[in-house]
């Protein structure tokens, strides 16, 4: 873990690097838990909701027991940029 240059809210930046496609289904409600300002964390060419849950478990935001089926979903994404909006 970096001291003193720690960034305040780490998920949020990792998801402007992870972007929702701006068609994707979960869109208005990223849009409500951000109070509408998505524009940062949606693109055109942008991941699906499944693959942006598949890349947030790749990069160690959630932990998964790989000995049973995943059960994260985006609303668990949706929960996390909620905690740190």
């Amino acid at each position: 873990m970096m001291s003193g240059v720690m960034m305040a809210k780490p998920f949020l930046s990792w998801l402007t690097k992870n972007k929702l496609k701006a068609t994707d289904k979960w869109v208005p409600d990223l849009r409500c838990v951000t109070d509408t300002s998505t524009f940062r964390y949606l693109s055109k060419t942008g991941y699906t909701s499944d693959q942006v849950v598949e890349r947030a478990i790749e990069d160690g935001w959630f932990y998964v027991n790989w000995d049973q089926p995943p059960e994260l979903t985006f609303q668990d994404v949706l929960d996390k940029v909620e905690a740190e909006i």
